[in-house]
C-alpha cells in the first residue's frame, strides 16, 4: 500500500476525516457552526456599550440580540490575569458581528473562534490550541498532470504552493499560526489536508477563493482576446462595409477565346 493511501486510511480511522462516496473528506459543518458562521457575518445588533461594561454583559447581549451560544473561556483568561468582568467601552453598528468582535477583543488582547458548537471567546495563546483538520479540493489549481513535469509552474500556482508548502515532504510544518499541511492524491484529483487554527483555515479558504476567482477571469480575458485575433479586421459600420465592396475591383475573367467550350449536357455518339 503506497504512503498516500496508507496516511489517507489513518486519517479515516482515527476520526480525523470522515468517509465520502469517492474519498476522504471534511465533515459537514453541524447545524449549530453553520449558524453561527452566518450569523457572524451579519450585520451587528444592539453593540452598544457607551460606559465600560464587563466582557460578560457584552457576551449576554451577543445571546440575546443574535440568538447564538457564546462561552467565554475563563481559564485561558486566568491564565493572562484577566477575568469575564474585564470592562470595556464600545458603539458599533452598520458592520458585521465578526468585524465587530474583532474591534473590541482585539482591544483586549483577546480573540474568538468556533469550537464545540459555540462561539468560544479566549486568548490568542489558548487559541493556537484548537486546531481542526479540513480537505481542501486542490487539482484544478494543479498544472494539468500531462504537462506537470514539462512546463515550469506559472506565478499564480507557485505561489498557491509555496503558501501552503506542499513542495515539500508529507506533513510540512506552516510558515504561521504552527498546523501542518499534507498533499494527497494521484495526478488530477489532488486535494490538500490542512491541520490549522480556526482564522487560518477562514484564512485559506478565502485565498483559495480568490486564486479560483483570478484564474478563471485570466482565462476568461486568454478566450477574449483569442477569439479576437481570429476574427479578420472589417469595418465595424455598416456604411464602411458597403463602401468597401463597392471598392473592391471585380474579379478577372479569361478572355473570350480563353472560355473552355459549353459541355453538351447529352453526350450523343451518334451526333452528327
Amino acid at each position: 500500500m503506497s504512503r498516500k493511501i496508507l496516511l489517507a486510511v489513518v486519517f479515516c480511522a482515527t476520526g480525523l476525516l470522515s468517509v465520502g462516496p469517492s474519498l476522504c473528506q471534511a465533515g459537514k459543518p453541524s447545524t449549530a457552526v453553520r449558524k453561527i458562521e452566518r450569523v457572524l457575518d451579519s450585520e451587528v445588533r444592539g453593540f452598544d456599550f457607551p460606559v465600560p461594561t464587563p466582557l460578560s454583559d457584552v457576551v449576554l447581549a451577543i445571546r440575546k440580540n443574535h440568538g447564538i451560544e457564546v462561552k467565554i473561556d475563563n481559564r485561558a483568561l486566568e491564565d493572562v490575569a484577566m477575568t469575564s468582568d474585564v470592562e470595556c467601552v464600545v458603539q458599533l453598528q452598520g458592520i458585521t458581528l465578526r468585524s465587530a468582535l474583532q474591534l473590541v477583543l482585539s482591544d483586549l488582547d483577546l480573540t474568538y473562534l468556533v469550537h464545540d458548537e459555540v462561539l468560544l471567546i479566549t486568548t490568542p495563546e489558548r487559541a493556537t490550541m484548537y486546531m481542526t483538520t479540513k480537505v481542501y479540493p486542490f487539482a484544478d489549481l494543479m498544472p494539468h498532470p500531462a504537462t506537470r513535469t514539462q512546463e515550469p509552474l506559472d506565478d499564480m500556482q507557485s505561489h498557491v504552493l509555496e503558501a501552503f508548502g506542499i513542495l515539500g515532504p508529507p506533513w510540512v510544518e506552516m510558515p504561521r499560526g504552527g498546523g501542518a499541511v499534507l498533499q494527497l492524491g494521484a495526478p488530477g484529483g489532488e486535494v490538500l489536508v490542512v491541520r490549522q487554527t480556526y482564522h487560518m483555515h477562514r484564512d485559506i479558504a478565502a485565498l483559495l477563493k480568490d486564486v479560483r476567482k483570478t484564474i478563471k477571469s485570466q482565462h476568461r480575458r486568454r478566450q477574449a482576446a483569442g477569439s479576437s485575433d481570429a476574427r479578420p479586421d472589417r469595418p465595424k459600420h455598416r456604411r464602411d462595409r458597403a463602401r468597401a465592396g463597392k471598392d473592391e475591383p471585380p474579379m478577372d475573367e479569361p478572355p473570350m477565346d480563353e472560355k473552355e467550350p459549353d459541355e453538351p449536357l447529352n453526350d450523343d455518339p451518334f451526333a452528327r
